[in-house]
């Protein structure tokens, strides 16, 4: 008898560990498909992420009277049809002595029955069983026949209401899936849903580990490990002996070698050579299609490949409803690159900066070119970069700044372009020293070449900058004759160095007082950016111009202007329409409209934080100090007047504090009325209806320069970093 020659602990239901971590959400999922008579359970992802552990825990929270199961693990022997009907049915004759008698000799008969006449029969029996059934198949992944397939789909589709199947698998089996899924009968509980929440982490390494980790130590081996329940337990023995864990935990990553020996033993080594090889040399991105895998690989099936790694469960993330982007496990791509050599690597790497840049994924692009290691490869991708004008767009200049901070000196030197470039970066950042010499660096590459139309404007867009410079300085008069000497000899169609020159042009005729041609030049600046297709300084530019409005006293100019500035935007939540926000808070406060005020105001101080613009923040809060102490809100004036305070601190430049410390002192006067119990009148406009920045005009980073000098100290109207 077939049954004689059967491994019952293939059907045995494993143990619940006591120490395990209850995954009640997870556990309240399975239950309600249960309830519901959906007829499949799909427990699928990648090994080691607690799928066996789940369903054990949900199984052995039932009481026997309830719910009969039945457990069959699977091995490779399995996908002989014969054995697997054998234990499937052996599996069922553990709750139901009577599958034993009626099919078992069927069997043993020497030629298999159609496998729909024995299932008829096993089908049969249960329907007549009163208590819920439920078949458990751990392991499914490990069946590729197709006859056994087939079987378990036509068992699906005739099986009784009252049973239900749940298959535990690294990837999807070929089931007709999508139809269970249209049809409501199929519950599925994959990769994301497996991954352990941050408090979930926490208590696994308590209960499961009894280590008694600081919760931030935790929760970094929690993000590290992407909740993979596997990933957890490999850091948790590696720290087991350790007195100091901060330091491992500050390096695990997929080259340790708890992890390397573990994606060796149960994923790599169970794929074939091609497919380790594309695994391998796609491990470099940080998120992929198939075009790029195309790309790296050379391989013209990519998609293809990418699809198989997903039905597999490979550690692929999908990142997109359409399946086109995705990426792998971060511990799991960690590994992968070890198999790398560095000069394969570097390889990966400029393929990857050259794919991306011939998709216009600039961004992208030199993050690749600068992990090469090859600095004249790197040097001319970012050279190439800064020619983009989506590039300035985008307002990250500490992005910028890290790019530039990635090449050595020696990258600079015959490249005028480039140092140019990194000039206005550093200009942009407040560093006008930096600033200047990187613009002396590049003329002087550029002095000895023949004289020539693109040498010519170089030369030109260098004293640009340079007037720029004196603009933020307060130099106004030498200002306004070097941007207008450069000007002249830019071409028309360079628009953003002409909307860089109009903005510098308006902070030097603000600087002298002559308001009319400060908002003229930021409004051609405005249009000059948007012509280039940078919004960023086109937002700002016109923001500047509806702050000096303001000061002239002309509020409905000023509000006109800032609305086309919020257009200008086209519903983007760019950075500088924060300081758009703001100024029409500030209008609203002058017009004494309190309820509108608060709102912009901390609409526009929250916007301002995502993009980092503190002296946006800083003027915000300053108003918003204002607003608070015409409400009589003491304590929290108080509170906004602190943190102002300790952001101009951190500018930690003696005329900043000199200006704002005579701004803080007036409102501390108001604040102390308010105090006493009467509110002190509002504070003069003048002095409040903008905080002045100090520094670069199109500025967007933490340290001013010393734009301002000689102005009257109450006037503090700001104009915030244009970032572009």
């Amino acid at each position: 008898m077939m049954r004689s020659r059967l491994l019952t602990t293939k059907l045995h239901i494993p143990p619940l560990r006591a120490a395990n971590v209850p995954r009640l959400r997870l556990q309240r999922q399975l239950t309600a498909g249960l309830n519901e008579n959906r007829k499949l359970t799909l427990v699928s992802a990648p090994a080691g992420y607690g799928k066996t552990t789940l369903i054990v825990e949900w199984i052995h929270s039932f009481h026997d009277d309830h719910l009969k199961v039945a457990w069959l693990s699977l091995d490779q022997a399995d996908n002989d049809p014969a054995r697997f009907l054998s234990y499937w049915l052996a599996a069922f004759q553990q709750i139901m002595p009577s599958v034993q008698e009626r099919i078992q000799p069927l069997l043993d008969l020497p030629k298999l029955p159609p496998v729909p006449m024995l299932l008829d029969e096993l089908l049969n029996e249960l329907a007549a069983f009163e208590t819920p059934v439920v078949l458990v198949l751990e392991d499914y992944h490990l069946i590729d026949n197709q006859a056994v397939h087939q079987a378990l789909e036509y068992f699906l589709d005739h099986q009784p209401a009252r049973v239900h199947v749940v298959l535990i698998t690294r990837h999807d089996p070929p089931l007709p899936l999508p139809r269970l899924r249209a049809r409501g009968q199929m519950t599925e509980i994959r990769m994301d849903a497996l991954r352990f929440t941050p408090e979930e982490v926490r208590q696994f390494f308590v209960q499961s580990m009894n280590l008694h980790l600081p919760e931030e130590s935790a929760d970094t081996l929690g993000e590290r490990t992407e909740g993979w329940a596997v990933g957890l337990q490999l850091a948790g023995l590696a720290l087991q002996n350790l007195a100091d864990p901060r330091e491992f935990i500050e390096s695990f990553r997929g080259s340790h070698r708890y992890v390397l020996d573990y994606l060796a033993e149960e994923v790599i080594r169970q794929q074939g050579n091609e497919l380790q090889t594309f695994l391998v040399q796609t491990s470099i991105l940080d998120r992929f299609n198939a075009d790029i895998c195309c790309a790296l690989t050379g391989r013209e099936d990519a998609q293809v490949v990418i699809e198989h790694l997903e039905q597999s469960n490979l550690f692929v993330v999908p990142l997109d409803n359409e399946r086109t982007w995705y990426r792998y496990h971060h511990l799991f791509s960690d590994y992968l690159r070890v198999l790398l050599s560095k000069m394969e690597q570097t390889d990966l790497y400029k393929k990857a900066s050259a794919w991306h840049e011939a998709n216009d994924l600039m961004e992208e692009a030199v993050h690749y070119a600068l992990l090469s290691g090859d600095t004249d490869f790197a040097a001319g991708v970012v050279m190439r970069a800064f020619t983009d004008n989506t590039t300035w767009s985008s307002g990250k200049v500490a992005m910028l700044s890290s790019w530039l901070d990635a090449l050595p000196m020696q990258a600079f030197i015959n490249r005028p372009q480039l140092s140019l470039s990194a000039s206005r970066v550093a200009y942009l950042s407040g560093n006008l020293e930096q600033a200047e010499n990187l613009i002396s660096l590049a003329e002087q590459a550029l002095i000895p070449l023949p004289a020539g139309d693109e040498v010519g404007q170089m030369l030109a867009l260098a004293a640009l900058y340079r007037g720029a410079i004196a603009s933020a300085r307060g130099e106004a008069q030498q200002a306004i004759e070097q941007i207008t000497f450069a000007q002249s000899r830019i071409a028309e169609e360079n628009h953003l160095a002409h909307a860089r020159g109009f903005y510098s042009l308006g902070v030097a005729y603000e600087t002298l007082d002559e308001n009319e041609l400060a908002v003229q030049n930021y409004i051609r600046s405005s249009d000059e950016a948007q012509a280039a297709g940078v919004l960023f300084l086109a937002v700002h530019a016109r923001c500047a111009a509806a702050q000096v409005q303001i000061k002239q006293g002309r509020l409905y100019q000023a509000e006109q202007t800032c609305q086309a500035a919020v257009q200008l935007a086209r519903g983007a939540l760019i950075p500088p329409l924060g300081l758009a926000w703001i100024v029409l808070g500030n209008i609203a406060l002058e017009r004494n409209d309190l309820a509108a005020a608060g709102q912009l105001l901390q609409d526009g101080i929250a916007l301002s934080r995502k993009g980092g613009l503190v002296d946006n923040i800083i003027l915000g809060l300053s108003l918003l100090i204002r607003l608070y102490v015409v409400q009589g809100n003491t304590a929290r004036a108080l509170e906004a007047r602190e943190e102002a305070g300790a952001l101009l601190e951190s500018f930690g430049l003696p005329l900043m504090m000199l200006l704002s410390s005579t701004y803080l002192a007036r409102l501390q006067f108001h604040l102390t009325e308010a105090g006493g119990g009467a509110v002190g009148g509002s504070v003069p406009v003048e002095s409040c209806s903008a905080v002045k920045r100090v520094r670069g005009p199109d500025s967007r980073t933490h340290s001013p320069g010393d734009r301002g000098r000689g102005r009257d100290s109450t006037d503090l109207a700001a104009h915030t970093g244009s970032g572009e």
